[in-house]
């Protein structure tokens, strides 16, 4: 046909049968909103949608990453072996209890819902090893509050009966296990917790490394209170990082007071910090914002 342009002829039909050509540029024909509606389901699905579903992503795994990490806490002791006793005659498993039961709180509150205690007073130290392996979790604290030896003892009387108390020492201990599956791991979460303590203006004790019968402990970091004691059964045993928190000294009649009001909030602040700083050096997402339980004034000695 060659190059030569077509071009309508006067009286053709270009639109077929009965339609004729004016030589006229068409007119646009009328507006239809289906085009309308067809560019906004584009928009929504091309545009909104992704990004919604990218923040969503982000949030579930954050919520995944807060799951996976699991705490145990166990507490120290039994109502039918409370441990020491404290200068006003309480047992330690009742100080124990109160810290585990607020820090299980707090790191649920920090998006941490799979952390758990162990409390049981059917079971054995073997059992709540097994317990704790059982449910692989990525860290083990055993709660627990301390006392001295009992030369250091005195006697006094509190409600009418007669007590024991030693306000010579105060502060808190951290132990951990060469002999645990992870003793490189449980060093370093000691290492973080104290300083995380220090941050809440604790202190720790150093009687633990005294010389004499029943301590001589290796102190292996005097500035944040952790000591290396290879045959504590709950850390020896464990087959994840794990560490023993003496939270202070119970015989103590100052720090007993504080340990039951204004230390105990301050520890589980520190506590809860530690485990998110132990979390996020794991490359695990960050977990909620979480707001440190409220500290009330420090209690008078009565």
């Amino acid at each position: 046909m060659g190059s030569r342009a077509l071009v309508p002829l006067q009286g053709r039909s270009e639109e077929g049968p009965g339609a004729s050509w004016s030589g006229k540029e068409a007119a646009p024909p009328p507006f239809s909103p289906f085009f309308l509606y067809i560019g906004i389901i584009v928009w929504l699905f091309v545009i909104v949608l992704p990004a919604l579903s990218f923040g969503q992503e982000g949030d579930n795994q954050a919520g995944c990453d807060n799951e996976a990490f699991v705490v145990v806490i166990d507490v120290g002791h039994s109502k039918k072996s409370p441990g020491a006793t404290s200068a006003r005659g309480e047992g330690e498993y009742y100080f124990n209890k109160a810290v585990a039961t607020l820090l299980l709180k707090e790191l649920r509150s920090a998006g941490l819902t799979k952390a758990f205690i162990i409390d049981a007073d059917s079971i054995s130290l073997k059992e709540r090893v097994q317990v704790a392996n059982d449910r692989k979790p990525d860290l083990f604290i055993s709660i627990h509050h301390d006392s001295v030896q009992p030369r250091y003892l005195s006697k006094w009387e509190y409600d009418g009966k007669e007590q024991h108390y030693s306000d010579i020492f105060r502060g808190f201990s951290i132990f951990y296990s060469e002999r645990n599956a992870s003793p490189k791991e449980s060093l370093a979460f000691a290492d973080i917790l104290g300083q995380a303590l220090l941050n809440e203006g604790l202190q720790p004790t150093l009687h633990h490394a005294e010389p004499i019968p029943g301590e001589n402990r290796e102190l292996v970091d005097r500035s944040k209170g952790i000591y290396r004691f290879d045959d504590l059964a709950v850390l020896a045993h464990t087959q994840m990082p794990a560490v023993l928190l003496e939270c202070g000294v119970i015989v103590n009649r100052d720090e007993e007071l504080l340990l039951k009001s204004t230390y105990r909030q301050m520890i589980v602040s520190a506590l809860v910090n530690a485990i998110i700083s132990a979390k996020e050096k794991k490359g695990l997402a960050p977990v909620l914002p979480w707001t440190p339980p409220a500290r009330g004034p420090a209690p008078l000695t009565p």
